[in-house]
């Protein structure tokens, strides 16, 4: 979900978005970003959360990104419950 109160939008001043934190995991697993999927998980986001496709960060992870690191973030995410 969207709301409007983090980051600046270039088109209307003064007017903020701020991304759901599944949103931010599922674009941190597509990227590989491990750090901040670290980051994501220990505030908080939810690993099972799924995007409007039905689809899991690790789904996403795992049908875009590099086995090896689709590894590493299947461990993250069930070391993080």
């Amino acid at each position: 979900m969207l709301s409007r109160d983090k980051v600046p939008d270039q088109k209307h001043s003064g007017t903020k978005l701020a991304f759901d934190a599944a949103v931010c995991l599922i674009d941190a697993a597509v990227e590989g970003d491990i750090e901040t999927v670290r980051r994501l998980l220990d505030e908080g986001a939810t690993p099972d959360a799924a995007d409007s496709d039905g689809l899991t960060s690790l789904h996403r992870c795992v049908c875009i990104c590099v086995p090896a690191y689709a590894w590493e973030y299947a461990e993250v995410c069930v070391c993080a419950g």
